[in-house]
């Protein structure tokens, strides 16, 4: 009797640390655009192109929070 446990273990706790680094730097250069690629095109995504349309600044740290906390809800 072979058990075969196919445990999903995501081995990307490295890479997420480079991804969220590149989210991270892709936030300070387009916040809506980084959003919109982690976490799509939901309301975050408005509401960060709004706050980089009203103020650069106010869209880039709504954008960092926004995908520092991303991969908490996963």
């Amino acid at each position: 009797m072979t058990n075969h446990h196919h445990h999903h273990h995501h081995h990307d706790d490295d890479h997420k640390v480079g991804a969220n680094f590149c989210n991270i730097l892709l936030s300070i250069i387009l916040p809506p655009f980084a959003i919109g690629v982690v976490v799509g095109c939901k309301k975050e995504f408005w509401i960060c192109l709004l706050l980089t349309c009203l103020g650069y600044l106010p869209g880039i740290i709504y954008a960092i929070c926004i995908i520092s906390g991303a991969h908490i809800h996963d």
